[in-house]
């Protein structure tokens, strides 16, 4: 009996071989191949989040599970190439025939399995890491809902009832979603450039180079082109509408996140989500997906112009702004409110006081003495200034015009002015309220 053995079982092969685009950029050659999205992290170095790299940047496991996520959740997502490097020792490449002298060449790639771990990533880590979560996650959620959907049937079978009926089904349906984005993320690819780098001074290099020259897109920018979250589509409508709050109206910038100098715009785009988001949810607070479906971004846009209203009732320098009478420029290192920090932070004390029971005309006699107190730099030589530096939050220092921006910072400063609107330092100059 002869027995016909196929010759292409990938399983036994010693090299992996792609369709590949060879070039040249900065005297060094780069191939440009396209891996299914479940051979990237097979085929690719996956980074550790708990081990340094000597080569490249430390991996943060949040942000490689939130590019996981994001595929996950859009069908439509983008992912710029990874780059990584190769040893020309390792790499064989054979051009197909018939092509013309020119910078771009199409061929074969093959690269030796035991030679996969000299790989090494230059950008795209976190790419890698977060492919490698997807897969992960969502056969664990499979193989979850499956034995899920196994256990409701038998039950069921033992002891119908129409509760176990509806059950089963909803089970049918939660399994069928994952087969249908498992079935998606099969179909889905990522770029690989392959540049050759032989020695490891050129390779760190190109690292600081793709770092240095990356210039990063401000969330100023981000948060008018990401509609599918509620805040943004806020910010959109705060920058277009004819009925937006005559602080802020023509006053949003939509290219920076800080204000600085003569800068004539008052609060960057990217601030002013900030400050939408804070007003609903505190200054920790975030939106679920669930909120994301059910929040009407209108009644976002609303509650934020009266709090900018608000704000020029009790803050002469908004004030003075929104009635055109100074430029934001001649406030900016004058007064506390000009900082987008206390900006944020006194958008989370408007919404922890309301959570509180306080009403419009009591928060705004309370920022009134907020305002009386509030003029920068900081300097303990004042009595108020003393107030601020030597606050129990820490976050205000002699010589600043705004509170830190760190996240506790922020809310330690939250939680004080939330204290002191009924237990009020003497400096403050208000009663105290309810």
């Amino acid at each position: 009996m002869t027995i016909k053995l196929p010759s292409d079982v990938s399983g036994y092969a010693t090299s992996d071989d792609y369709f590949a685009q060879r070039s040249q950029q900065g005297g060094r050659v780069h191939y440009s191949i396209v891996l299914p999205l479940a051979q990237v992290p097979v085929t690719l170095p996956v980074p550790d989040p708990e081990q340094s790299f000597e080569d490249n940047r430390q991996v943060r496991l949040t942000h490689a599970s939130g590019f996981a996520a994001y595929i996950r959740n859009n069908a439509g997502w983008h992912a710029g190439p990874i780059t990584v490097r190769g040893l020309s020792s390792e790499l064989t490449f054979t051009e197909f025939e018939n092509q013309a002298a020119r910078p771009v060449k199409l061929g074969i790639l093959s690269v030796p399995r035991n030679m996969r771990s000299a790989f090494r990533i230059i950008d795209g880590q976190h790419r890698i890491l977060g492919v490698k979560l997807l897969f992960d996650g969502l056969t664990g959620d499979i193989l979850e809902a499956t034995s899920r959907l196994a256990n409701a049937r038998r039950s069921e079978g033992s002891n119908p009832s129409p509760d176990g009926r509806a059950l089963v089904t909803q089970l049918e349906r939660d399994l069928q979603k994952l087969h249908d984005v498992k079935e998606r993320i099969d179909q889905d690819t990522m770029t690989i450039d392959l540049v050759v780098v032989d020695d490891d001074v050129t390779h760190k290099q190109i690292f600081i180079d793709v770092a240095n020259n990356a210039l990063s897109v401000q969330k100023a920018v981000t948060v008018r082109f990401d509609m599918k979250k509620a805040v943004n589509r806020a910010v959109v409508d705060l920058i277009t509408s004819d009925n937006t709050d005559i602080l802020i109206k023509n006053r949003i910038d939509e290219q920076a996140d800080r204000m600085t100098g003569n800068n004539p715009k008052f609060i960057g785009s990217g601030t002013l989500a900030e400050v939408v988001r804070s007003l609903r949810k505190g200054i920790i607070g975030r939106f679920s997906a669930q909120d994301e479906e059910s929040i009407d971004h209108v009644s976002l846009v609303r509650e934020t112009n009266e709090f900018f209203e608000l704000l020029r009732d009790a803050f002469k320098p908004l004030a003075d702004i929104a009635q055109d009478k100074v430029r934001p420029a001649e406030y900016r290192k004058k007064h506390l409110v000009m900082s987008a920090t206390m900006l944020r932070i006194l958008a989370a004390t408007h919404y922890e006081l309301k959570q509180g029971g306080a009403g419009r005309s009591e928060i705004t006699e309370y920022f009134r003495a907020i305002d009386r107190t509030g003029g920068t730099p900081l300097t303990s030589n004042t009595a108020v200034g003393k107030m601020w530096i030597n606050s129990s939050n820490g976050a205000f220092v002699e010589g600043e015009n705004a509170p830190g921006s760190r996240s506790q910072a922020k809310k330690d400063v939250v939680a004080q002015l939330v204290a002191w609107f009924t237990n009020p330092p003497k400096e403050l100059g208000w009663k105290g309220g309810r």
